[in-house]
């Protein structure tokens, strides 16, 4: 299945809209854009040339207030010093920590969250003006010499971008290349950040964040674990070493930690949330549905928790109540395209082939590089001896991971019930 580049016509796979010339083209423009929506339409890359210009006043907030007296352009006050420097009056670190000052004033913290991965265009804009700003003061002079608080923010920038880069627009190899362009460079940040004379056990909590995402597990706990020593009751990096733990099967350290946790935190629904998920690693089913239920009990929104138990059950076999677990998650969230996903493996479960099928069109519209939901979709169409159908969507899997054996295996098992 194939579509033209939206930018220069060029015959592609229609799992992205952007060929890797132009794609490159657009982020050596400026990378900071892929955070924020594209919009789609006239040519793509005009578009997004024009969303990465510095629209907002840095005397702003997102929102249009006006924080600085007389909506004083702040950004235009720093280019103005930088300026003098430039002629040798003045010093390049005063232009940073007005920098850091700006951030604060602007209410942009130095915490990561989670639950909310989005940067609004506009934060974004501002952030990669900063951020220009920092690497030229480091060209002049050679040095890092900004606020560790700066060199956090910038992390957190890269972190965000990172787990926001869209599937739809970048073909999967150069999507993965430029997640993983991000995600190195939100480590040199936060490395940054931490060999200053840095106490902030924030530095190390985002570090730890951010190994994670990379599968770099034990490094995450050990910086985990440094954060815990500049602040040993700081919940957060609590949670994020649990995950590590269980994530490496050092589920002894999971449990001790994580007992403590439900002693001192006993109304934080992701506590009882992570007991299951260290239960269930540790194959204690029952166990983990209980958890689940105490999770839920605190949020009944909490779509991690009602996702988890139907997953369990769907592990055994239990493939109606699954789907009905799969379906409250939906209810609490439409687009969570892991709740279709697993709806979709439920229905599969219960030789529902066209409501499984159905799952799977809506996972593929929220994420069409999802080779799972190809592999599925082919097992399903295989099923009913759909043999040219079932190895399309085969293939298709093979185009966003070159190297899956099971797809090939089972496009082999096609062509021979074919012949």
């Amino acid at each position: 299945m194939k579509r033209e580049c939206v930018s220069c016509d060029k015959e592609i796979s229609d799992i992205h809209l952007l060929c890797d010339g132009c794609a490159s083209e657009l982020c050596s423009e400026n990378i900071f854009w892929i955070g924020t929506s594209a919009i789609i339409g006239e040519p793509v890359i005009n578009r997004c040339k024009e969303d990465s210009k510095t629209t907002l006043r840095i005397g702003e907030s997102p929102d249009g207030k006006v924080i600085h007296k007389e909506g004083k352009k702040v950004l235009q006050e720093i280019l103005d010093y930088y300026n003098m420097i430039d002629e040798g009056e003045g010093d390049y670190h005063e232009i940073l920590v007005r920098l850091t000052q700006i951030l604060t004033e602007l209410g942009i913290t130095l915490e990561i969250d989670e639950y909310n991965l989005f940067l609004s265009p506009q934060v974004t804009k501002v952030l990669s003006e900063i951020f220009y700003m920092v690497e030229e003061v480091r060209n002049k002079t050679g040095e890092d010499s900004g606020p560790p608080e700066l060199y956090i923010v910038i992390g957190n920038l890269f972190y965000y971008l990172s787990s926001k880069a869209d599937s739809c627009i970048f073909s999967p190899e150069f999507r993965k290349k430029i997640v993983d362009e991000l995600r190195r460079e939100s480590e040199i940040y936060y490395k940054k950040a931490s060999s200053k004379e840095n106490n902030n056990h924030i530095t190390f909590r985002n570090m730890g964040i951010n190994y994670l995402e990379i599968r770099k597990l034990k490094k995450a706990v050990e910086s985990f674990e440094k954060a815990l020593r500049l602040d040993e009751d700081d919940l957060e990096s609590r949670i994020g070493a649990v995950r590590a733990y269980v994530e490496l099967d050092e589920l002894e350290s999971a449990e001790k930690l994580l007992n403590n946790m439900l002693e001192n935190n006993p109304d934080d629904p992701r506590i009882w949330y992570l007991k299951a998920y260290e239960l269930r690693k540790g194959g204690r089913w029952g166990g983990a549905i209980q958890f689940c239920e105490q999770a839920l009990a605190r949020d009944e929104n909490f779509v991690d928790a009602i996702l988890m138990k139907g997953e369990i059950l769907l592990g055994n076999e239990m493939y109606r109540e699954a789907n009905e677990t799969f379906d409250k998650g939906i209810e609490k969230d439409v687009e969570n395209s892991k709740a279709w996903f697993l709806k979709a493996k439920a229905l599969h479960g219960m030789n529902k082939w066209g409501g499984a099928l159905q799952c799977l069109q809506k996972v593929l519209s929220f994420d069409p590089q999802n080779e799972s939901a190809w592999v599925l979709r082919g097992d399903i169409l295989n099923e009913k001896e759909l043999f040219e159908e079932a190895m399309e969507a085969y293939e298709m899997s093979i185009k966003i991971v070159p190297d899956l054996e099971r797809a090939k295996q089972k496009i082999r098992v096609c062509k021979s019930r074919l012949s």
